[in-house]
C-alpha cells in the first residue's frame, strides 16, 4: 500500500518473550512509530503509562517489541477500527497495556471530530456480543473490584438519569420468569448484611412513596406475590420485631393512641375483607388466637323511657 498523508495503520506491539500482543495503536508511519516507542523507553523518559513500564522491562533485557500491522486504510475512519481491534483482543483475553478504549490515536492533545465520534457511535449501535464474547469479558473482569472513587464517579454520572418506558419494559421482559439460584440469593443477602441498613433521604422516601401510590398492580402480579407468601411463617425473631414495632399502637374503633390508618386505607381494607373467603383452617387459627381474650365493650346509647 502506498503511504499518503491520509494513510493510517492499526498496529500491534508483540512481546518477543511470549509472542503475545501487549499494545495496540494507530500510526501514519509504522517504522517511525516503532522507533519512537523504543527510543523513548531506552532514554527512560518519564512515561507513567502501563505500556511504558512494559517496554522498559524489555529494554532492560536487551529486547525489542515486534510490530504487526493489523489493518490499514485512508481517511478518518481509523478511530472506530482502533476501538474494534482493542475490544477484539481484550475479549480474547489479551493482557493489553492500553489504558484507554482507543479512538484517539494515543497522541497527546489530539481530539476526535464530532463527525468521527458520530460514526463510532453509529457503528457500535445495534452490535450484539456473542455468548462466547460475553463469557470472555466476564472472565476478564472477574475478581476485579472497583475503587470507591470510581463507584462515586459512576453514581454521579447516573444521578438524575431517567430510563425511557421502552427501556424499562425491555428490562422487565428480560427478567420475567427468571429465578435466582440459592447461591445467588445467598451472595445478595451477604452483601446487604455487610452494607448494613440503607439510609434513604427524605426526598428519596417521598419519591418512593409517590411512585408506589401511582402504581397499579395487575391481578397476575398480585397473585404471584400472594403465591410466594402463602405457607411462609416468620421466624420468632421477626415476630418479636413486628410485635415491638406495634407495641402501644391499638387498632380498631376503640384505639386510644398510635397508628391510625386513613379513611381511604380503612375503606380498602374493609372492601378486601368483604370479598375474602376464610378457609376452615384460618377460622380455627383465628378462633384459637382470640380464645380467652375479653371482647371489647360495645358503646351504649341512653334510651328515653
Amino acid at each position: 500500500m502506498e503511504i499518503t498523508s491520509a494513510s493510517w495503520f492499526i498496529y500491534a506491539l508483540v512481546d518477543p518473550r511470549t509472542d503475545q500482543v501487549r499494545y495496540l495503536g494507530k500510526t501514519t508511519d509504522p517504522v517511525r512509530r516503532l522507533r519512537d516507542h523504543i527510543s523513548r523507553s531506552r532514554r527512560n523518559l518519564r512515561n507513567p503509562r502501563y505500556s511504558g513500564y512494559w517496554l522498559r522491562q524489555l529494554i532492560a533485557l536487551d529486547l525489542k517489541p515486534t510490530m504487526q500491522i493489523l489493518e490499514s486504510g485512508i481517511g478518518d475512519t481509523w478511530p472506530e477500527r482502533e476501538v474494534w481491534w482493542i475490544e477484539k483482543y481484550q475479549a480474547e483475553g489479551a493482557r493489553l497495556t492500553n489504558l484507554i478504549a482507543g479512538g484517539t490515536g494515543g497522541a497527546l492533545g489530539h481530539s476526535v471530530s464530532e463527525e468521527a465520534r458520530a460514526r463510532i457511535s453509529a457503528a457500535k449501535k445495534g452490535c450484539k456480543l456473542s455468548e462466547e464474547h460475553k463469557v470472555k469479558i466476564g472472565a476478564a473482569h472477574k475478581g476485579k473490584s472497583q475503587s470507591p472513587e470510581h463507584i462515586a464517579k459512576r453514581a454521579l454520572k447516573l444521578k438524575g438519569l431517567k430510563h425511557s418506558a421502552e427501556w424499562v419494559e425491555k428490562v422487565a421482559a428480560a427478567s420475567r420468569g427468571k429465578q435466582q439460584t440459592p447461591e445467588h440469593r445467598a451472595k445478595n443477602a451477604a452483601a446487604q448484611r455487610a452494607r448494613g441498613p440503607r439510609e434513604f433521604s427524605e426526598e428519596a422516601k417521598a419519591n418512593i412513596a409517590a411512585s408506589n401510590k401511582a402504581r397499579v398492580w395487575t391481578e397476575d402480579a398480585t397473585e404471584r406475590m400472594a403465591s410466594k407468601l402463602r405457607g411462609r411463617h416468620p421466624s420468632e425473631e421477626t415476630r418479636a420485631k413486628m410485635s415491638a414495632s406495634r407495641t402501644g399502637k391499638k387498632r380498631g374503633p376503640y384505639k386510644t393512641s398510635g397508628y391510625s390508618p386513613s379513611e381511604e386505607t380503612r375503606a380498602k381494607i374493609a372492601e378486601a375483607n368483604r370479598s375474602r373467603i376464610w378457609t376452615e383452617e384460618s377460622r380455627a387459627k383465628l378462633s384459637a388466637a382470640f380464645k380467652g381474650q375479653p371482647r371489647p365493650r360495645q358503646p351504649t346509647t341512653d334510651q328515653e323511657e
